[in-house]
């Protein structure tokens, strides 16, 4: 009988019985339970360990709102980067709990200025989402330095526009700018230029947007930047936004860019003419791209160049992305284009398509990335399909396959797709990894207590396993299954892990916590 078999039926012994032990023990008070994670948390050997505890109690007494027991707890953190990150995050939730006071008390007592600037400009946001946005303009003034003070006025701005409040969002914004204009390195002008140009789109105001980009100075970084407005648009359906980043994008192509990098531009201007419904503005870029290819310089750029450009002709026609392909008289080339075809087929929901063309590719890197992406495809419709199609691959890349498929199937909030597949993962070590990165996720992003703890279960190192388990017990606690998240954090071998799912616990009677 395999491990993860036996494992699994004694997992289902202890859910069974689960619900009977949340009964048999009963429920102390808060404070009493915040006692116990203390003395947990004391008796633990390994100062790191320890101080750690202590950390993730503060944040707990945080919640449960006694802020006076969290600033006694920090004092006791030695470890002065241990007790910054903690004395942030203290902050950060009480600001969530629109607590501000004890939230500003906290961060300007950090000691790091660059840590303070950003729990400060933090903050200032969460102000302005509370409605108070002269106070939130009011913190944005203390923040040093100017990069981190332009980021909190963007993102106040930002907010305020959501709000409808447009003579705030018009003021921070302004100041936003007029900061930005203060920095004197370009390049990092140039990064926060990107990041208020992505606020400003997320805002609705994409001309406002666009005159940003427009003034970065580096042209790889104004593409970066023309790329992430374009994601914002077409997240929010604005198709002229997105249009006119495709346009940006064409200009910049034609306009002294070497061959491989004019027809990377226009396959993706191409792209994003698709996406906006202009499918025959696409299928003129892919042609000029086409035309451009054999100008390229160097074999290595001329390969991507081919693959980029046949993976862009599979939407209007595969059968003739996948005949200029095979034309292609290196091979090397031709294997990398073929693979460019497998992997555009993978990704518009033709796994078996893709599938089928793996053994065309001599390349191994090639013909290995084409069969993980196709595998990974067929996961999202059939685990044993996708499975399946691992097989013939090398051990390595087998392993590494199962392990992609447990990560994607538990971000679509597959627990089952993501058991099938780690039973398949043949070395240990690499399995409870992948298992422990699995629950983290069905508790974290899917608030999934049952699913997260099927999960660990099968986690065989006992500490990996019991660090998991704090996540989901966490994860029970804040669906209101307070007894049941009692039972499993005593459970739990290392006292400091107890201690730290026992004030989880704690912070969530009485009352609701962020």
């Amino acid at each position: 009988m395999s491990f993860l078999v036996r494992t699994s039926q004694f997992a289902g012994v202890i859910l069974s019985i689960l619900p009977g032990l949340a009964l048999a023990q009963t429920l102390p008070p808060q404070n009493r339970l915040f006692d116990e994670a203390m003395q947990a948390a004391r008796a633990t050997s390994d100062p790191g360990d320890r101080e750690d505890a202590y950390a993730r109690i503060a944040e707990a007494r945080v919640r449960a709102r006694d802020f006076a027991a969290a600033r006694t707890l920090l004092r006791q953190i030695r470890d002065p980067e241990m007790r910054g990150e903690a004395t942030e995050n203290v902050a950060l939730i009480s600001s969530y709990m629109d607590r501000f006071t004890e939230a500003l008390a906290f961060a300007r007592s950090l000691q790091d200025e660059g840590r303070k600037a950003q729990t400060l400009g933090r903050i200032a946001r969460e102000q302005a989402r509370a409605g108070d946005f002269d106070a939130a303009q009011r913190i944005a003034q203390e923040v040093a330095p100017v990069d981190a003070r332009v980021l909190t006025y963007a993102f106040i701005s930002e907010i305020a526009s959501r709000a409808g409040a447009a003579s705030v969002a018009t003021a921070t914004m302004a100041e936003a700018i007029s900061s930005m204009g203060r920095i004197p390195d370009q390049g990092l002008k140039d990064t926060m230029a990107t990041i208020v140009a992505a606020a400003r789109a997320r805002a609705g105001d994409y001309v406002g947007a666009g005159e940003t980009i427009r003034t970065i100075a580096n042209v790889e970084a104004r593409i970066g930047a023309l790329a992430e407005l374009a994601t914002i648009a077409l997240a929010a359906n604005a198709r002229g936004a997105a249009n006119d980043v495709a346009d940006s994008l064409v200009a910049i192509a034609r306009n002294g860019q070497s061959e491989a990098d004019r027809i990377r531009l226009l396959v993706e201007a191409a792209q994003l003419k698709v996406r906006v419904g202009d499918t025959g503005a696409a299928d003129a870029l892919v042609r000029e791209a086409i035309e451009a290819v054999p100008r390229v310089e160097g074999d290595a750029e001329r390969h991507d160049s081919e693959a980029r450009v046949a993976a862009a002709m599979v939407r209007g026609d595969a059968t003739a992305a996948l005949a200029y392909a095979r034309g292609i008289a290196d091979r090397l080339g031709r294997d990398q284009a073929i693979a460019g075809v497998a992997n555009a087929l993978a990704l518009i929901g033709r796994a078996a398509d893709a599938l089928a063309l793996v053994p065309e590719i001599t390349e191994q890197p090639f013909r290995d990335d084409a069969r993980r992406r196709a595998a990974l495809a067929l996961a999202a419709s059939s685990i044993p399909q996708a499975l399946e199609a691992a097989q013939p691959a090398s051990p390595p890349l087998r392993n590494a396959i199962y392990v992609a498929i447990v990560e994607s199937r538990s971000t679509a909030g597959d627990a089952a797709g993501s058991l099938a597949a780690a039973a398949k993962i043949e070395d240990a070590q690499i399995r409870d990894a992948a298992l422990a990165t699995a629950a983290r996720t069905l508790a974290r992003q899917h608030r999934n207590a049952d699913g997260g703890r099927r999960i660990a279960e099968q986690i065989r190192a006992r500490e990996l396993r019991d660090d998991v388990m704090v996540d989901v017990i966490d994860t029970e606690a804040r669906g209101g299954n307070l007894a049941a998240a009692y039972a499993a954090a005593r459970t739990l071998r290392a006292s400091s892990q107890r201690a730290i799912a026992l004030a989880l616990v704690a912070a969530r009677m009485n009352r609701p916590a962020p």
